[in-house]
C-alpha cells in the first residue's frame, strides 16, 4: 500500500514521481501549482480492487519422496530420469525381482496374504488386480481369500518373479493414487543395495509451484485461496494453495535468513506450463479485495495538512476551472484508489499529474 506523505498548511499529491505540493491553503478551490509538472484528467470510474504481494518460488512437482530397496541386492533395472511410471509398471528392480507401481491411496505397510485380517489395503490390491486383467474370479472386497491369492500368484508369473507364491510381500509394490515421475535415481543398474538404501525419487505428475514463504507472511494466505503464478515466460496462470506449513525452517546455507515455511500451489491449467519441468515462478497472493467500487488513479489522491483526502474535481464554473472534493479511501492497489463520499460518482473527472 502507498504511503500518504503529510504537509504543514499545503495539500500534498501522492504522485508516483514525488509529492506534488499545492501551494493555495483555501478548502474549496485549489490551483496545481509550484512545480511546473503537467496535468491531466482521469473519470472516477468502478473497479475490481485488489491488494497483493508477490513471492518467489520454484516449479516442481508434487508429493516428492524417496523410495528405498526392501531387499539387498544388486539394482537390475531403472527407469529413466523423468519417465512416467504407470500401473502394472516396474519402478525398479533388485536382483530380477520388480517393485511393481499399484494404483490406491494407503500405502503398503504390511505383507499381504490369506493369513492377514481384512483391510482396505486388500481392497485397493484386488482393484488394481482387476484393472490389469487378474479378477476373472476374484470378488473386489477388503478379505484376501484363495481366489485373490490365485490372482496375486498369476501375476507373479507373468512378472517372472522367482518364486510365485499368492503372498505380495512388503517391497513387491508401491501404492500410489496414480502415475509416478521419476525424478532422478539415487543409485546405478548394477549398484549393490542394502535394506533401506535409497533407489529412486518420484513424484506426482502433477505440477506445482512451491514458496518458502516468510513466517510473518504466512497469515496472508491458506489451503484453498485462489492465488496467480508467473511462470518463468512471464505468462500467468491461475493457482490454488494446496497447503501452508506450520513447521518453520531455517535455511542451512544462510542461518540468518528470517525462518520460511513450505507453501504449496497446484497448477489449476497444468498446460499452461507443459514446457517447464522446473524454473522460478512468481507467485501473487491476494491480501484484500474490494469489487465494483468507485476508484481513481492513486496519484489523484490528495493527502490534507488538516488530516483526511481530498480529489481535485474539474468544474469549468468554478474561476479556477477546480475544486476540492473531501474522500473517504478504501482499499489503495499501487495503480488505484477506492473513494466514497458527498457528491462522488461515476463519470467525475478529476485532476492527475501527468
Amino acid at each position: 500500500m502507498r504511503r500518504v506523505l503529510l504537509a504543514t498548511g499545503a495539500v500534498v499529491a501522492l504522485a508516483a514521481a514525488g509529492a506534488l505540493i499545492v501551494t493555495q491553503r483555501g478548502t474549496d478551490t485549489t490551483t496545481p501549482s509550484g512545480t511546473g509538472a503537467a496535468t491531466g484528467t482521469a473519470k472516477v470510474a468502478k473497479r475490481d480492487l485488489a491488494v497483493t504481494e508477490d513471492v518467489k518460488g520454484d516449479l516442481g512437482y508434487a508429493d516428492k519422496r524417496d523410495l528405498t530397496a526392501h531387499r539387498s541386492g544388486v539394482v537390475t533395472y531403472l527407469p529413466a530420469e523423468a519417465a512416467v511410471v504407470k500401473q502394472g509398471k516396474k519402478l525398479y528392480s533388485v536382483d530380477l525381482e520388480p517393485t511393481v507401481l499399484l494404483t490406491g491411496k494407503i500405502p503398503a505397510y504390511r505383507r499381504l496374504s490369506t493369513a492377514s485380517p481384512d483391510g482396505a489395503d486388500i481392497e485397493q490390491l484386488e482393484k488394481a488386480l482387476v484393472a490389469l486383467g487378474y479378477g476373472d474370479d476374484l470378488t473386489v472386497d477388503d478379505n484376501f481369500t484363495a481366489a485373490t491369492a490365485d490372482a496375486v500368484e498369476n501375476w507373479e508369473e507373468d512378472l517372472k518373479r522367482a518364486e510365485p507364491d499368492g503372498t505380495v510381500e512388503l517391497g513387491d509394490v508401491v501404492f500410489a493414487p496414480g502415475p509416478l515421475r521419476v525424478s532422478s535415481r539415487a543409485v546405478s543398474v548394477g549398484t549393490q543395495v542394502q535394506i533401506t538404501s535409497p533407489v529412486v525419487t518420484v513424484s506426482s505428475t502433477s505440477k506445482v509451484a512451491e514458496v518458502d514463504l516468510e513466517v510473518d507472511k504466512s497469515d496472508l494466505v491458506a489451503a484453498q485461496d485462489a492465488v496467480t503464478v508467473s511462470l518463468p515466460d512471464g505468462k500467468e496462470t491461475p493457482g490454488k494453495v494446496t497447503s501452508v506449513g506450520t513447521d518453520a525452517q531455517t535455511s542451512a546455507a544462510d542461518p540468518d535468513a528470517d525462518p520460511t515455511v513450505l507453501m504449496v500451489v497446484a497448477l489449476t491449467r497444468p498446460a499452461d506450463a507443459k514446457n517447464y519441468d522446473s524454473g522460478s515462478v512468481t507467485v501473487t497472493i491476494e491480501q484484500s479485495r474490494d469489487d465494483n467500487v468507485l476508484a481513481v488513479p492513486v496519484t489523484a489522491l490528495l493527502a490534507l495538512a488538516e488530516g483526511g483526502y481530498a480529489v481535485q474535481v474539474v468544474d469549468p464554473a468554478r474561476p479556477t476551472g477546480y475544486r476540492l472534493v473531501g474522500v473517504e479511501t478504501g482499499t489503495i492497489t499501487d495503480a488505484y484508489a477506492g473513494i466514497s463520499g458527498a457528491g462522488v460518482q461515476e463519470g467525475l473527472e478529476v485532476v492527475v499529474p501527468q
